[in-house]
């Protein structure tokens, strides 16, 4: 994944790639109009995805919860289901009083 840090200090734009921090670029901020463009553009779509990414988590934490809850209803109920199955098992076989 690249990440880029964009940043202005005093008159001199910084552009950082962290794949590969031995390059550093700097430049003077005459930058023109369609690079700050497509800069603001970049730093937009940046953000929905980083907002998109924290909504993923959130369900994903809440999905976790819930599946713990199941797991543990789940581990109840079978362990009832075998209690039931053990007392079944006790009961001789023998004709019913009908007979």
């Amino acid at each position: 994944m690249i990440i880029s840090l964009y940043s202005r200090l005093s008159g001199v734009q910084a552009f950082f790639m962290p794949f590969d921090q031995s390059r550093f670029i700097a430049y003077n901020s005459g930058m023109d109009k369609e690079t700050d463009e497509r800069l603001t553009a970049i730093e937009t779509k940046l953000a929905y995805i980083e907002d998109f990414i924290n909504k993923l988590q959130t369900v994903s934490v809440e999905h976790t919860k819930t599946l713990d809850v199941l797991e543990t209803e789940n581990k109840m109920i079978s362990g009832k289901l075998h209690d039931i199955a053990d007392s079944l098992e006790d009961i001789p076989n023998r004709r019913p009083p009908h007979y």
